[in-house]
């Protein structure tokens, strides 16, 4: 794999994959790179899970809510498979943009009833624990920088 070190792990360059966080309302969210988002350092100092499995994860959870699509690209599902397991689904789609100002995670899909960070447990609960969003809520967020609440790693990290 390709990437830069970071602790045990490397950043998954190139490979579109997710990551967990949960905000101050103890909702979770995935957060989908687009192979080059930032990721919260804390994402991989704390996660024993590696970064590119995290979405299979997720996925072995149970269906628990109706969705609603914010986006609509060629292929949806794994925002409606996120969305269906209770979570906020945030895509790097700022992988095409050039400016600097526009570098956030958007929400695409949204879970009707969302999950609470004390449905989880193992692995998945001490990731979403680890990366916070502690002032913020999903529900009322369209667009997220990261590098503004945490420490990052990636292409558009920032400084």
């Amino acid at each position: 794999m390709k990437g830069r070190a970071l602790g045990a792990q490397v950043y998954p360059t190139g490979i579109d994959c997710s990551w967990l966080g949960s905000d101050g309302d103890a909702a979770l969210a995935a957060f989908i790179t687009a192979g080059v988002g930032p990721i919260p350092k804390a994402a991989f100092a704390s996660s024993i899970l590696p970064i590119e499995d995290i979405e299979d994860f997720l996925l072995e959870l149970e269906v628990c809510s109706e969705y609603r699509l914010l986006s609509s690209p060629p292929d949806v599902s794994s925002y409606v498979a996120l969305a269906q397991r209770g979570l906020y689904v945030y895509d790097w789609t700022d992988f095409h943009r050039i400016s600097e100002e526009l570098c956030a995670y958007e929400l695409v899909a949204l879970p009707i009833t969302p999950r609470s960070i004390g449905a989880l447990v193992g692995e998945l609960r001490y990731s979403a624990q680890t990366v916070r969003f502690e002032h913020i809520s999903f529900s009322a967020h369209k667009a997220l920088d990261v590098r503004k609440h945490f420490d990052t790693i990636g292409r558009d990290a920032g400084p």
